[in-house]
Protein backbone atom coordinates (compact mmCIF):
# COMPACT_ATOMS: atom_id res chain seq x y z
CA UNK A 1 0.00 0.00 0.00
CA UNK A 2 1.54 3.39 -0.80
CA UNK A 3 1.36 6.16 1.45
CA UNK A 4 -0.48 9.59 0.58
CA UNK A 5 1.84 11.88 2.52
CA UNK A 6 0.02 15.10 1.20
CA UNK A 7 -3.13 13.46 2.66
CA UNK A 8 -1.29 13.00 6.25
CA UNK A 9 0.98 16.19 6.46
CA UNK A 10 -0.70 18.66 4.59
CA UNK A 11 -0.52 19.81 0.97
CA UNK A 12 2.76 19.90 -0.51
CA UNK A 13 4.60 17.99 1.95
CA UNK A 14 6.21 14.40 0.97
CA UNK A 15 7.02 12.44 4.31
CA UNK A 16 6.87 13.22 8.06
CA UNK A 17 10.67 14.32 7.18
CA UNK A 18 9.38 17.30 5.26
CA UNK A 19 6.66 17.48 7.75
CA UNK A 20 9.44 17.93 10.89
CA UNK A 21 11.00 20.18 8.27
CA UNK A 22 8.35 22.78 7.78
CA UNK A 23 7.55 22.91 12.08
CA UNK A 24 11.15 24.08 12.58
CA UNK A 25 9.96 26.80 10.00
CA UNK A 26 6.94 27.66 12.01
CA UNK A 27 8.50 27.83 14.58
CA UNK A 28 11.41 29.95 13.67
CA UNK A 29 9.23 32.26 11.91
CA UNK A 30 6.44 32.76 15.14
CA UNK A 31 10.23 33.08 16.69
CA UNK A 32 11.19 36.02 14.09
CA UNK A 33 7.61 37.26 14.86
CA UNK A 34 7.90 37.37 18.71
CA UNK A 35 10.25 40.43 18.54
CA UNK A 36 13.71 38.77 16.98
CA UNK A 37 13.12 40.65 13.28
CA UNK A 38 15.79 42.79 13.77
CA UNK A 39 17.77 40.65 12.58
CA UNK A 40 15.65 41.10 8.67
CA UNK A 41 16.23 45.07 9.58
CA UNK A 42 17.83 47.34 6.98
CA UNK A 43 19.71 48.53 9.90
CA UNK A 44 20.65 44.98 11.00
CA UNK A 45 22.42 43.84 7.95
CA UNK A 46 24.04 46.61 7.24
CA UNK A 47 26.10 46.69 11.13
CA UNK A 48 26.55 43.09 10.86
CA UNK A 49 28.19 43.34 7.29
CA UNK A 50 30.03 45.85 8.34
CA UNK A 51 31.62 44.29 11.09
CA UNK A 52 32.34 41.12 9.33
CA UNK A 53 34.26 43.14 6.82
CA UNK A 54 35.86 44.99 9.69
CA UNK A 55 36.67 41.91 11.81
CA UNK A 56 36.92 39.08 9.34
CA UNK A 57 37.97 35.90 11.67
CA UNK A 58 36.35 34.43 14.33
CA UNK A 59 36.88 35.88 17.60
CA UNK A 60 36.65 32.62 19.61
CA UNK A 61 39.35 30.67 17.79
CA UNK A 62 40.39 32.76 14.88
CA UNK A 63 39.27 31.57 11.55
CA UNK A 64 39.16 33.38 8.55
CA UNK A 65 35.59 34.27 6.27
CA UNK A 66 37.93 32.52 3.85
CA UNK A 67 37.62 29.25 5.97
CA UNK A 68 34.65 29.57 7.58
CA UNK A 69 30.64 31.41 7.84
CA UNK A 70 31.14 34.11 10.00
CA UNK A 71 27.97 35.62 12.12
CA UNK A 72 27.69 38.80 14.51
CA UNK A 73 26.82 37.82 18.02
CA UNK A 74 25.12 39.78 20.63
CA UNK A 75 27.98 38.96 23.69
CA UNK A 76 24.96 39.73 26.43
CA UNK A 77 22.05 37.59 24.79
CA UNK A 78 19.13 40.11 23.46
CA UNK A 79 16.67 37.82 25.96
CA UNK A 80 19.26 38.74 29.10
CA UNK A 81 18.78 42.08 28.67
CA UNK A 82 21.44 42.94 25.70
CA UNK A 83 20.97 46.37 23.32
CA UNK A 84 21.00 44.88 19.63
CA UNK A 85 22.58 47.73 17.95
CA UNK A 86 25.31 48.68 20.31
CA UNK A 87 28.86 47.39 18.88
CA UNK A 88 30.21 46.92 22.38
CA UNK A 89 27.64 44.53 22.56
CA UNK A 90 28.62 42.65 18.94
CA UNK A 91 31.23 40.32 17.98
CA UNK A 92 32.03 38.20 15.19
CA UNK A 93 31.84 34.30 15.85
CA UNK A 94 31.95 31.43 13.17
CA UNK A 95 29.40 29.20 13.24
CA UNK A 96 30.30 26.25 15.60
CA UNK A 97 31.56 28.79 18.40
CA UNK A 98 28.43 30.76 18.25
CA UNK A 99 26.23 27.21 18.42
CA UNK A 100 28.61 26.61 21.10
CA UNK A 101 28.48 30.00 23.08
CA UNK A 102 24.51 29.61 22.56
CA UNK A 103 24.27 26.06 24.11
CA UNK A 104 26.17 27.18 27.00
CA UNK A 105 23.83 30.48 27.50
CA UNK A 106 20.80 28.19 27.18
CA UNK A 107 22.12 25.09 29.21
CA UNK A 108 23.09 28.41 32.11
CA UNK A 109 19.57 29.86 31.81
CA UNK A 110 18.18 26.30 32.14
CA UNK A 111 19.78 25.74 35.60
CA UNK A 112 18.61 29.23 36.91
CA UNK A 113 15.38 28.28 35.66
CA UNK A 114 14.78 24.74 36.27
CA UNK A 115 10.80 24.62 35.46
CA UNK A 116 11.27 25.94 32.59
CA UNK A 117 10.76 29.44 32.77
CA UNK A 118 13.05 31.78 29.73
CA UNK A 119 13.79 34.52 32.04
Amino acid sequence: MKRNWNKLNGPGLRSPTVGLRVAKVKEDQSRTRAGFSLYGSDKWKRLSAQLRRDHPYCRQCGKTSMQTTLQVDHIVPLRDGGDPFDRSNLQVLCIPCHNTKTRAERNARAERHPGGGTS
